[in-house]
């Protein structure tokens, strides 16, 4: 009989297909973070995403164009490609003044009957950058 290895990111992906839209999450020391707002599967062969100009060249009709346009996730060139290829989820603020955050899979602990679980504290999920214009 041959053993047959799954690859982790395959593993972390079904724990994807679980969560839905508006899932409460919950971080590893059981504080609400927020809920669940967009599910984006692993793309592992996803090309690297395009960078732009600095924010400090860009003209006032640029940026606003940069905000309407925008794709998820809204975070560093870096962590959008490492999101994209792993997988993720975006959690809006569990509060009147939280920002949205995005979740890697493999910050996902576990994914029960109605509650997504991390296996990070809050303050190490990345928190989506904001553009002001």
């Amino acid at each position: 009989m041959i053993a047959v290895k799954q690859h982790p990111s395959l593993a972390r992906a079904s724990l994807l297909d679980l969560v839905w839209q508006g899932m409460p999450v919950v971080d590893s020391e059981g504080k609400l973070i927020g809920s669940v707002k967009l599910v984006r599967t692993a793309d592992p062969v996803a090309a690297a995403v395009a960078g732009g100009k600095p924010f400090a060249e860009e003209n006032l009709n640029q940026a606003f164009a940069r905000a309407l346009t925008e794709a998820e996730p809204r975070v560093g060139q870096a962590e959008a490609c490492r999101l994209i290829r792993e997988g993720f989820l975006e959690v809006t603020g569990a509060g009147l003044m939280d920002h949205d955050r995005y979740v890697a899979a493999d910050q996902i602990a576990a994914v029960d009957e109605d509650v997504v679980q991390l296996r990070v504290r809050a303050d190490q999920v990345v928190v989506e950058r904001q553009h002001w214009i």
